[in-house]
């Protein structure tokens, strides 16, 4: 399924990875994992959470993208370089500098060092044939067993990797389901297409799906915005002005920049509030 490679850096005894395990419920596997953390046995902890993700287990699937996004961060591309790594047979190759070779690693050979593989951290994605992050192995495998979250925050990962019709897929998923950011995103997007294909089916879409998330009030602040922008441009309703000035003026209390620029331009009696409050926050 895929080549998999675990990585010691000292960084992951520590705090730092500890302050995220609060997001994820205490399952027995994430338990054993911690504490293999503890006693720096990171390899046993990997593959305790990669074999209760490969049963199902949502929450260790979750833990395992957490925990290589804090180790690597966005990646710019599905090639990320370590100086060492462990591979699951426990073999500690060093590719840093030889010099500074830690005692009881190894040098790779002339092989692995041509093959260009063994230090990259990716996974093959048998969807599209190519090498992916780990991390993004690990949150698409919560998205496929089902996590609203995931599926929203994967979608992401799809739009900049395999462009919005993929990301589509997962948005709607996600907003299926009533996550709050996957109904935001995906009414969003809707809103865009029915612009880009003059389209009122789409646009009708758009909107029913925008209103559900301006009903999430303060937990999506943009959320009035774009359902402001559907009441003022005709999309997948009638052109209502003072509906969607309520709702860009609504958007705007709740500290949304665009929306709080939009009311500080749009002419009406309490432009002026907005116009300092744009100054106070530095949008202007």
């Amino acid at each position: 399924m895929k080549r998999l490679l675990y990585i010691l850096i000292a960084l992951v005894c520590c705090g730092g990875i500890y302050g995220a395990t609060q997001l994820f419920p205490k399952s027995n596997a994430i338990e054993k994992a911690e504490s293999f953390f503890q006693k720096r046995d990171t390899v046993s902890a990997l593959n305790t959470l990669e074999k209760a993700g490969e049963k199902g287990d949502i929450a260790a699937c979750r833990y395992l993208f957490h925990y290589y996004d804090s180790v690597y961060g966005t990646p710019a591309d599905a090639y990320i370089e370590v100086e060492e790594v462990i591979t699951p047979d426990g073999d500690w190759i060093w590719y840093g500098e030889p010099d500074k070779k830690p005692e009881g690693a190894r040098l790779p050979s002339e092989d692995e060092m041509s093959e260009n593989i063994t230090h990259e951290i990716v996974v093959q994605d048998t969807v599209t044939g190519k090498d992916i992050p780990i991390q993004w192995y690990w949150l698409r495998r919560a998205a496929q067993l089902g996590d609203a979250e995931s599926q929203c925050e994967y979608g992401e990962v799809a739009q900049f990797a395999l462009g919005t019709d993929s990301a589509m897929v997962w948005w709607e998923k996600s907003a299926m389901q009533n996550y709050p950011r996957g109904v935001l995103f995906y009414g969003n997007e809707l809103y865009n297409q029915a612009l880009d294909k003059k389209s009122q089916t789409i646009g009708l879409k758009a909107f029913q799906v925008l209103t559900k998330a301006f009903e999430y009030g303060k937990e999506l602040p943009s959320a009035g915005w774009h359902l402001g922008l559907c009441y003022m441009n005709a999309v997948g309703t009638s052109v209502d002005y003072e509906k969607g000035i309520e709702c860009l003026r609504q958007s705007a209390k709740y500290g949304y920049p665009e929306a709080i620029i939009e009311m500080s331009e749009i002419g009406l009696e309490d432009s002026s509030y907005w116009e300092n409050i744009a100054k106070k926050q530095g949008l202007k």
